[in-house]
């Protein structure tokens, strides 16, 4: 994850994907979406950009947060962060929360579907079961955004290893198992690294 949170803080990344949070509690900056000003959490219009944007950066700073707070335990010993009495501190001044933050690096794309793996496999269900929420369109863009991830991570071996040794992989798979699937992704991968 933190290879990926690299690729997004240098722009190597699809522009869809290319977002972050950063920064301490209370002390968020967005990079490459900005947070609508004027927009409640809730809001939602699939047609209206903003409120998707809102939505996107609604989800980094939870995610931000949930990594803030598992984090601080950790810190909060490692530094020897104690009160004028010696006990540890419960309440972190924020430049603690600068080095907790620090010590996370940026939060992603990556991090939230990796909370979202979690809480899917381990925690709260019911999110999936909300009457409102409708499960076909949630599990199609969930697989469009893991499809264009696949697409960004297989475009940069394929410009690792190279065209030549990619196309031998493929054609290797290709010939033990078709899958029409693999050879359209050659075609766009093999255009993205020519154009």
């Amino acid at each position: 994850m933190r290879k990926f949170g690299q690729l997004t803080q240098e722009n190597r990344l699809p522009e869809s994907i290319c977002f972050h949070t950063n920064g301490a509690k209370k002390h968020l900056t967005y990079h490459g979406i900005e947070k609508p000003e004027n927009l409640q959490a809730i809001d939602l219009d699939t047609e209206n950009p903003e409120t998707i944007d809102n939505q996107i950066c609604q989800f980094l700073k939870s995610t931000r947060e949930m990594k803030l707070a598992e984090r601080a335990p950790d810190i909060i010993k490692n530094l020897k962060l104690k009160t004028a009495s010696g006990a540890y501190k419960k309440n972190l001044s924020p430049f603690d929360w600068q080095k907790v933050s620090s010590s996370i690096g940026i939060t992603s794309i990556l991090d939230i579907l990796y909370r979202k793996r979690i809480k899917a496999n381990y925690q709260d269900v019911d999110v999936f079961t909300y009457e409102k929420l409708k499960g076909k369109d949630v599990l199609e863009n969930l697989c469009s955004v893991v499809d264009r991830m696949n697409l960004v991570n297989e475009t940069y071996v394929a410009k690792a290893i190279g065209l030549d040794k990619y196309n031998e992989i493929v054609n290797n798979h290709l010939k033990r198992t078709p899958n029409t699937s693999l050879e359209k992704r050659y075609e766009i991968v093999s255009a993205i690294i020519n154009a």
